[in-house]
């Protein structure tokens, strides 16, 4: 279905797109009780993992479905808190200033960020991997995402774009949606969650991205919901 980040003992990211396209996806309207939460496993199928019912869910009131995918965020509310454990921790938080200037600038060089999801491996092949993946990506200049062919208007300011100018270096994929992008400044600086996966031009195509809604331009939003 979706991927999803983990941000406090109750409350999970995802990306907005992955409500709003259920009834054509799956053919059958939304309803929060068919979806479980699964943390703490590696498995994409949940085995052993930790499950977790939806008690609500909050679409960011200007999400532009039609459109851009602006504003691609969502946030969902656990039925029962999860406890911390080696294998369910949360990602780090940060408001837009420091998401802006220490990942997503130039400044230090350019940031590589990490993708992790269930999602397909390659565009043309329909496959459903056993385990979790990741791959890392470069974080790419406002520019270059701007001048991708991908359709006026379409980048906004609610976004950033990762990936490779060729193919088959890695990207996120069908089925990634809703899940982490996450930097690490270095090994003693937490993992902080800097974009949810949104949408792209196919998956690793030569000249694309993908591209990414900027966690940190909903900080506020995010605090207001959660707390």
């Amino acid at each position: 279905f979706c991927g999803g980040t983990l941000i406090s003992n109750t409350w999970v990211v995802t990306a907005a797109h992955c409500f709003a396209h259920y009834p054509n996806e799956f053919k059958r309207p939304f309803v929060k009780s068919n979806i479980d939460v699964i943390l703490g496993t590696n498995q994409c199928k949940g085995k052993g993992g930790v499950k977790r019912k939806i008690k609500r869910y909050i679409i960011h009131p200007k999400f532009a479905e039609r459109s851009s995918y602006d504003n691609d965020i969502a946030l969902i509310e656990m039925d029962e808190a999860v406890n911390f454990t080696d294998k369910i921790q949360p990602l780090c938080l940060k408001p837009t200033s420091i998401i802006d200037d220490l990942f997503l600038s130039r400044r230090g060089g350019r940031r590589v960020g990490r993708v992790i999801g269930c999602g397909q491996r390659y565009e043309n092949i329909e496959d459903t991997p056993d385990l979790i993946h990741d791959v890392y990506v470069p974080i790419i200049s406002r520019e270059i995402c701007t001048g991708a062919n991908i359709g006026s208007g379409n980048f906004t300011d609610t976004m950033f774009c990762a990936g490779y100018e060729r193919a088959l270096f890695g990207d996120a994929c069908y089925g990634d949606s809703g899940g982490s992008l996450s930097v690490q400044l270095s090994d003693s600086h937490p993992w902080v969650l800097v974009g949810v996966v949104s949408w792209g031009v196919g998956c690793d195509r030569p000249g694309q991205y993908g591209y990414y809604t900027n966690v940190g331009k909903f900080y506020n939003w995010i605090q207001e919901n959660v707390n």
